[in-house]
């Protein structure tokens, strides 16, 4: 099997780069030494090939942090989503002797159930999991064509994600029925949102 010097050098260089610009942890570390696989043999050099996109997706992400507040700091839409959504998914509902439109999510903060809220909360949970346990299924049954496009359509659908949030910064439902639908505020802490009926379960 011919040794090839350039899996090295993406490797370590990620290393190198996430040192150099802060907060290296020992995830960075391992995941940068993944590039050890393409010389131990061919299988691991092949599941390596098959693994890049999940991989890449999860360093995108994490790289968010270097410039996350300031690509969205400035131009967080809160009022245009809320009554966007409440005219296209407004629901109907009675207030007394007057009926009014709420947004889904208005709708369910009243009216939800438990069961609903475990199987969102276990999806939201393991929707990563469920993608990895696919492709290792994929990978030991040698369906390399589909586990490459289940790759890269993760990899794509993630990407283009957090790219139309910078485009287009929007607030969570959960933060204007904390803090209303006035300018965007920086200093609000993260919020569980209707995820903690999850884990009020457990």
């Amino acid at each position: 099997m011919k040794r090839r010097l350039w899996p090295l050098l993406i490797g370590f260089g990620y290393i190198f780069i996430i040192f150099t610009l802060g907060g290296l942890r020992f995830d960075h570390v391992v995941i940068g030494l993944l590039c050890l696989l393409d010389y131990y043999n061919f299988k691991t050099r092949l599941f390596l090939r098959y693994f890049i996109p999940f991989i890449l997706t999860g360093v995108v992400y994490d790289s968010m942090r270097y410039f996350y507040w300031p690509g969205i700091a400035g131009h967080i839409y809160v009022r245009e989503p809320y009554f966007r959504e409440l005219r296209w998914f407004g629901v109907s509902v009675n207030a007394g002797p007057t009926i009014h439109r709420v947004t889904p999510n208005e709708y369910f903060q009243v009216h939800h159930w438990r069961f609903a809220d475990f199987l969102c909360g276990l999806a939201y949970l393991t929707f990563v999991g469920e993608y990895l346990f696919m492709a290792f299924f994929l990978f030991l049954k040698e369906r390399f064509t589909l586990l490459m496009v289940t790759g890269w359509s993760f990899f794509l659908v993630n990407t283009l994600g957090y790219v139309t949030y910078f485009i287009y910064p929007a607030a969570p439902p959960w933060y204007i029925l904390k803090y209303g639908l006035g300018p965007a505020r920086m200093d609000a802490r993260p919020d569980a949102g209707a995820a903690i009926r999850f884990d009020e379960i457990f």
